[in-house]
């Protein structure tokens, strides 16, 4: 059995008005539950020093009802939502002395979405004259253990049948270039030795490699103004 609704001519202009109101409403709503955007300058101050509790402003839009996250390098200490478009908190710098990038991300985080960016943590004159230190430690045995794979000297067997023995010369870890090597004859090269253990001999505008087994090296091969050129082996010594 069927039940029919009649709707009394009388009636129809108040279901218009009454969804032309609903529709508005959805629409605003729909405008109110926009993700909260960053691009209106970005914060300021772009930075904040390391140990120090600064003060921060964020312009933006649909921001109300947000939460503000930071990651570990700049804590939040406070904030406040002052309205749609602008977030005020105070951030500490907590940033590590060896983190080397400084770029901490801050997250504004609200019903419908977030939005994320970063800002700079500074070091302290003192933590960047110890970040420099360590990175010069680091350096220097980055270098030392460069050394100790390029050894002390090298025993270099040509393709013509001569044997060389070239002995390493005093190195600077501030200087440029590889290390430099020179036989009993006077003649120089320079020999590097990578983590893979391929070995690179520059010898004038004679570049030759091969791969080092242990401590030899059988199989090396020569390209440019080689004299002599052709295959080569060599033995070093540690």
């Amino acid at each position: 059995m069927f039940h029919s609704t009649n709707v009394h001519a009388g009636a129809l202009p108040v279901l218009l008005l009454t969804l032309s109101i609903s529709g508005a409403a959805q629409s605003s709503a729909a405008r109110r539950a926009a993700k909260p955007d960053l691009h209106a300058g970005g914060f300021k101050p772009s930075s904040i020093m390391n140990r120090e509790v600064t003060d921060v402003t964020l312009p933006g839009f649909h921001f109300t009802g947000a939460r503000v996250e930071t990651e570990p390098m700049c804590p939040v200490v406070s904030y406040e939502v002052v309205s749609d478009n602008e977030i005020r908190m105070k951030l500490r710098g907590n940033r590590d002395v060896d983190e080397a990038s400084g770029q901490c991300g801050v997250t504004i985080r609200t019903a419908a979405g977030s939005a994320s960016s970063w800002l700079y943590v500074e070091l302290t004159d003192a933590e960047k004259k110890e970040q420099q230190s360590h990175q010069n430690a680091k350096d220097l045995g980055k270098y030392q253990q460069f050394l100790a794979r390029t050894g002390k000297s090298w025993r270099v067997t040509y393709s013509n049948g001569t044997t060389e023995t070239y002995a390493a010369m005093p190195s600077d870890p501030n200087a440029a270039g590889l290390p430099g090597f020179r036989s009993t004859s006077g003649r120089a090269i320079q020999v590097a030795v990578g983590e893979d253990n391929g070995v690179t001999i520059i010898d004038n505008q004679c570049m030759r490699g091969g791969k080092l087994v242990g401590a030899e090296v059988k199989n090396g091969q020569s390209q440019g103004n080689c004299s002599p050129p052709g295959a080569w082996t060599a033995t070093v010594t540690r």
